[in-house]
């Protein structure tokens, strides 16, 4: 069995010191992705609307790529949280079956998605060194980039924040034995689906997330903001519309965030919603109100998007990818999405 190292640097780095949370963001390249089993990727084309190939903008995103990935390797699948660096094109994904993905994105001279390349897949590791194997620890659902220092990834079922630390040998922090990390004191471990499905890391060092299904009297959903090394996580809500919940979190290049939410019903399919939360309210014991980007559902190709990431394209453009999590099933695919987004004034709630 294979059996997952700690970090150099971790044994002689405390968290607090380590993460440097406080500190504003210095954006850094990815770890190298040498380390897991090397798989072939394969990428479909697929255009955003199956019978109407001219369709090329939903609201304020104008469709650049769409893939439907495939692979041989047995536990691809599954994906429900992505970062993307755009320096170095290297996608690192997690999934809700305790694996971790890399790969390099194929971009034309525009930054338009063609494929991907350089692919490699293995387990995450748990905290005892060895390779997660209990399934209730194994449902990744969310990871953020902390620039220069690691990885943070959130966990349902039995729910916790785990930090992956940057290793000097130049393998991926995932590869490696994770470090605890704070995470809010208001997730119940009795309701098992019902944790952190979207992490955002603030331009000022603070984190920001969701439970998926927590919520308040009012039918709010229950978030948490705050400097978690500090122990100062705080509550804010959700203003939520229909039954749409949060899946996925990113931040744009003006430091608002990015929401993915997500709803399905057998009528109706996948519908997914992508809306900005303003800087300006990213505060404790706020209510954020989103404000809609786009609305993707049916006959849009779409599926059950968990997973969002942003880099700026060689223009300066800014490029958001969805990535879908297939659920091992038949009659899912999953996806990469890639949009541009379109500039536009905001108009608030």
């Amino acid at each position: 069995m294979r059996y997952c190292p700690a970090s150099m640097r971790a044994s002689t780095l405390r968290l607090g010191v380590a993460l440097a949370l406080i500190a504003p963001l210095i954006f850094a390249d990815v770890p190298d992705n040498s380390s897991g089993q090397a798989i072939v990727i394969r990428g479909a084309p697929v255009p955003l609307h199956p019978d109407d190939a001219t369709l090329q903008q939903i609201g304020r995103l104008r469709y650049r790529a769409g893939l439907h990935l495939t692979s041989d390797w047995p536990s691809f699948g599954g994906f429900s949280g992505l970062v993307i660096d755009g320096a170095s094109r290297q996608l690192t994904a997690i999934s809700d079956q305790g694996h971790w993905l890399t790969a390099t994105l194929d971009l034309t001279q525009d930054g338009t998605l063609v494929g991907l390349t350089e692919g490699r897949m293995d387990t995450l590791c748990d905290d005892d060194g060895e390779p997660v194997a209990v399934w209730e620890r194994r449902d990744a659902e969310e990871i953020q980039l902390l620039p220069g220092k690691g990885f943070v990834v959130s966990f349902e079922r039995h729910h916790r924040l785990a930090f992956f630390p940057w290793s000097e040998d130049g393998q991926s922090p995932l590869n490696g034995r994770p470090q605890p990390f704070p995470f809010p004191p208001g997730i119940i471990p009795t309701l098992p689906n019902k944790g952190m499905e979207a992490v955002a890391l603030l331009p000022d060092g603070r984190l920001l997330t969701f439970a998926e299904e927590l919520r308040t009297i009012t039918n709010d959903i229950i978030g948490w903001i705050g400097h978690p090394n500090l122990g100062d996580w705080r509550l804010l809500t959700l203003s939520t519309r229909e039954d749409f919940l949060p899946t996925g979190a990113a931040v744009l290049p003006s430091g608002d965030v990015l929401l993915l939410e997500r709803s399905f019903h057998k009528s109706t399919g996948n519908r997914i919603r992508l809306s900005i939360l303003k800087t300006d309210q990213l505060q404790p014991d706020s209510r954020l109100e989103p404000i809609e980007l786009a609305l993707i559902e049916p006959p849009a190709t779409t599926d059950n998007m968990e997973a969002v990431a942003i880099h700026q394209g060689p223009g300066g453009e800014t490029l958001i990818y969805l990535m879908s999590d297939n659920n091992f099933s038949d009659v899912q695919r999953t996806l990469l999405l890639q949009f541009e987004l379109l500039q536009f004034e905001l108009q608030q709630p």
